[in-house]
């Protein structure tokens, strides 16, 4: 009777040991999972500048749609040579997500200042990822970041976290920078916004005063921010880099306006 009991229990033992050892990796799965999951909705969270705005994040299928059938056509065929010197940029943009909350206003704006949209929403998205109510340490505010004094200038004396005073305000300056980004001229002996729009990009940055020549003899023919030896304007020279990345991000997505 003994005997028979044991191998009964050794019998249990042996079947509960068949289901154990799956139902076990089956647990950890589902906690690796559950851990991998978590952590990345708090990046997400800490990142997405509004993780909870439904307008932000609302998903345009049709831009999807447009991304995957006409991805290749579009890019043979949009080649935006009206922008002089950024079509041979290659860099990384300071987004990821699209932001077309403002699209309509951009739109406004790049029409009545003859801009182009695009690029004017690439300058939006390396000044404030597209969050309206943003002041920087040195005073700038709103989605194109703008002194209160230059927009004074510019004929905006609004409120500048509203998204389309912003806008309007920094497509005015933008377009001021045609004429004045060389050092307050359109073009000097190292500058011209006709040639290379990266004068007009780092005078939005870094002021007209930016794009004198350089003073250095391994710098002939640079700007002064162009030149490595001015450490004063290495921003200036990374913002370049990064509204050029975004235009072209913009473009390749099928993101701009």
């Amino acid at each position: 009777m003994h005997q028979k009991l044991l191998l009964t229990k050794n019998l249990i033992a042996t079947k509960s040991s068949r289901w154990v050892e799956p139902v076990k990796d089956i647990i950890i799965i589902i906690v690796f999972v559950w851990l991998f999951l978590s952590a990345g909705f708090l990046i997400w969270y800490l990142t997405e500048p509004e993780p909870f705005n439904l307008t932000a994040l609302s998903f345009n299928i049709k831009k999807l749609q447009t991304i995957l059938q006409t991805n290749q056509a579009y890019q043979t065929s949009q080649t935006i040579i009206e922008i002089p010197g950024i079509s041979d940029y290659t860099g990384l943009p300071n987004f990821y997500k699209n932001v077309d909350t403002y699209d309509k206003f951009l739109r406004k704006a790049a029409d009545k200042y003859g801009l182009n949209c695009t690029l004017l929403k690439a300058h939006m998205l390396a000044e404030s990822h597209g969050r309206p109510n943003i002041v920087s340490p040195s005073g700038a505010i709103g989605l194109m970041q703008l002194m209160p004094a230059t927009a004074r200038i510019m004929g905006y004396t609004g409120n500048l976290t509203d998204p389309l005073t912003s806008i309007m305000a920094g497509a005015k300056y933008l377009k001021h920078l045609e004429q004045t980004a060389c050092n307050e001229k359109p073009r000097n002996s190292v500058c011209d916004t006709a040639i290379d729009i990266a004068y007009q990009i780092a005078a939005y940055n870094g002021g007209s005063r930016c794009n004198k020549p350089a003073q250095p003899i391994d710098c002939t023919n640079k700007t002064v921010w162009q030149c490595i030896w001015y450490d004063g304007y290495s921003e200036t020279r990374f913002y370049v880099n990064k509204v050029k990345a975004n235009y072209h991000h913009l473009l390749k997505t099928n993101w701009g306006c």
